[in-house]
Formats: structure tokens, sequence, C-alpha cells
């Protein structure tokens, strides 16, 4: 899968989540770095109408799963790129990113 996407980050958001739930024991970076491939996995599959679709209209399971997770998502305009970042909410340890071409990546403070 190698595509050349820009993204332009001036862009008009079409749609922006951000999911609140319970403080979950169980959040981990490995389940955040799961968490992340589901949901890329599930956007993949959702695009059949050729957009991408807000968490909110993702499988239950999924969003049940994400509750120990502070998740901030968007959706471009024109409803082809998304950007999705997970954050954990017992310590704030650990963030990560990731987007449309499914990477992704660890975030960490600068220093």
């Amino acid at each position: 899968m190698n595509r050349d996407i820009k993204v332009c980050l001036c862009a008009v958001v079409l749609a922006t989540c951000t999911l609140v739930g319970a403080i979950d024991e169980g959040s981990s970076p490995i389940n955040a770095v799961n968490m992340l491939r589901r949901i890329n996995t599930e956007e993949q599959g959702e695009r059949t109408s050729g957009t991408f679709v807000p968490i909110p209209q993702l499988t239950e399971e999924l969003r049940s799963a994400l509750r120990a997770y502070d998740v901030h998502f968007t959706i471009s305009a024109d409803g082809k790129q998304y950007a999705v970042l997970l954050i954990d909410k017992n310590a704030r340890t650990f963030t990560f990113y990731s987007d449309e071409r499914g990477l992704i990546y660890k975030a960490e403070p600068i220093q």
C-alpha cells in the first residue's frame, strides 16, 4: 500500500469527534496500538461509499473498547482523509496517532 497523500493542515473539517468515557484500569500502550489498528481496519471497511465515517458510526464493540482513552478523531471536508489520536486517560503516560495511511506513531512531548 504505497500512496502519495498530501495533507492540508488548514483544510476545513467535516467532522470532529471526541469520545469521553470512564477511566479504565486496562489501558496500556499495546492496547492503544491495537485500538488504532482496529480503527484503521474498520475505517477502511466503511469506506465503501468513498468517504470515512466518524467513530460513533463504527461498531459498538470498538466504541466500548475506547473508553480507556481520550479519542480525538477528525475527518477532512471531502471525507477522504482522517486523523485519530489516542491518549491514555489514567496517567496520560502515552499518546498514539494514526491516519488513513494506516501508519501508527507514538507521540511524545517536546522536552
